[in-house]
């Protein structure tokens, strides 16, 4: 058999707890896919903390809270008649 890296033996390990129904963090019954209760709330805070890292959002913003785009951002006015 091959010798799996770290990351792959891992992740080996994260399906086989899937198919048995067990959390992939802990072994615990999984709730919903991969997780127990307690690691989907940790896994759902985490991913919405990397989300507004990425997009520039502070992290302790109130629900909802947007990141401005391009349109929402002011451009400065051009006066195209003083040509």
């Amino acid at each position: 058999m091959k010798k799996l890296t770290g990351s792959q033996r891992t992740m080996a390990w994260m399906a086989r707890q899937k198919a048995k129904g067990l959390c992939a963090a802990c072994n615990l019954i999984a709730v919903d896919g991969w997780y127990c209760a307690r690691h989907k709330l940790q896994n759902a805070l985490g991913c919405r903390n990397r989300y507004r890292t990425r997009v520039g959002i502070p992290l302790d913003a109130p629900k909802g809270t947007r990141a401005k785009g391009s349109h929402e951002i002011q451009q400065p006015k051009i006066n195209r008649n003083l040509t």
